[in-house]
């Protein structure tokens, strides 16, 4: 997966969460499984390649919170892959894009759960 760890500006946190992942008008069901302050990593099932992420970077996402509350997410692809070629799951790393202040104050709250 070519992002490279020494471009990590923050620690990344495990969770379990939900999300609805929006790339130009296309919604899927996403899990987060790993947050940091400026970008999330999730898991998604879906029919078309991975290379659609790449290709349309921007994408829009509802993090729903263990509390129900869901906060809006602009980002920008990373990157994208497949387990193995035929694969249903994919997985994407996003750059978050001017987090929200709800955002970052649940990061830094997880981050200190963590502790």
């Amino acid at each position: 997966m070519g992002y490279s760890l020494k471009k990590r500006r923050s620690r990344r946190i495990s969770v379990d969460l939900e999300a609805e992942l929006i790339s130009y008008n296309t919604r899927y069901s996403a899990f987060i499984e790993n947050i940091s302050e400026h970008s999330i990593c999730a898991k998604i099932a879906h029919h078309k390649t991975t290379e659609e992420f790449k290709r349309k970077p921007r994408v829009y996402l509802k993090l729903r919170l263990p509390s129900g509350h869901v906060i809006h997410l602009n980002g920008k692809t990373i990157w994208s892959d497949k387990n193995t070629p035929h694969s249903l799951i994919g997985h994407i790393a996003v750059e978050i894009v001017n987090p929200p202040q709800e955002y970052t104050l649940f990061y830094r709250a997880m981050s200190h759960n963590q502790n």
